[in-house]
């Protein structure tokens, strides 16, 4: 699917917008409720335009499970659903404040189970801080863009939950924690040969270099987009997945 197959309505987010995504299988349109502000918006309509989850390599044609830890209000499930809408997907979210539109913005899809915890690398529960000018900023790491007031929010560790759900095989693993990526990825190191392409946000350079450590044994870096200073997304194949492609290694430029 390219980037031109999906489109938004023009409508502002007032609690919703609808989309459409030119699936496999057609023509799809969706609804998804959010808080009211103009980030969230802005979040919202570069994900479901294909322009934030982006590159896929070729013949990465239907995943089978995809799992989204830090789901927000659910956009990122849906651009994957109507995408490959035979995955199984599992999204976990920890906001107390955002968990009741990420359940109503996916109950009406098949395959997809929402659970009302973040994950991160031990179980309990702990400080929650609410991002001050929207949701997607929310982390359980204070910083310039929470408040300071923290609500308490449940999360349990990673790999264990992976384990009870029986997932052998992961197709996508996206992560956006706000910080907590690089537990999460720690916590999740017998996993990653079992992973075919992981999106991963950071934010701070230290986290950028300690996840491109944590992955590149079994990942190459396939794609990278910077929102500033500290900020951005990487996208990660694994090195098995790669050799499949030939045309992967035809692009390698180097001495030896």
């Amino acid at each position: 699917m390219t980037n031109s197959n999906n489109t938004i309505s023009k409508k502002p987010l007032n609690e919703e917008m609808t989309f459409k995504v030119n699936s496999n299988s057609g023509e799809a349109l969706a609804t998804i409720r959010a808080p009211a502000d103009g980030l969230t918006a802005a979040v919202i309509e570069k994900i479901v335009s294909g322009k934030e989850y982006r590159r896929f390599p070729q013949h990465f044609l239907e995943p089978m499970v995809v799992i989204d830890v830090g789901a927000n209000a659910g956009a990122a499930i849906i651009f994957f659903k109507l995408k490959f809408p035979q995955a199984k997907i599992h999204g976990f979210e920890p906001s107390p404040d955002i968990w009741a539109y990420l359940k109503h913005n996916t109950q009406n899809f098949p395959n997809i189970d929402v659970y009302p915890f973040g994950l991160l690398a031990e179980n309990g529960s702990a400080n929650f801080y609410p991002g001050i000018r929207s949701t997607v900023e929310s982390s359980f790491i204070p910083h310039a863009g929470t408040v300071s007031q923290p609500v308490e929010a449940h999360f349990r560790r990673a790999s264990t939950v992976f384990e009870e759900l029986s997932i052998e095989h992961i197709s996508i693993l996206k992560i956006d924690t706000e910080g907590a990526e690089v537990e999460i990825l720690t916590d999740l190191q017998s996993w990653l040969p079992k992973i075919e392409l992981i999106f991963i946000e950071f934010h701070s350079e230290e986290d950028r270099l300690a996840i491109d450590q944590l992955l590149t044994p079994f990942f190459i870096l396939s794609d990278f987009s910077m929102d500033g200073c500290h900020r951005g997304l990487m996208t990660y194949l694994s090195k098995r997945k790669a050799r499949e492609i030939a045309s992967i290694e035809r692009s390698r430029i180097c001495r030896s």
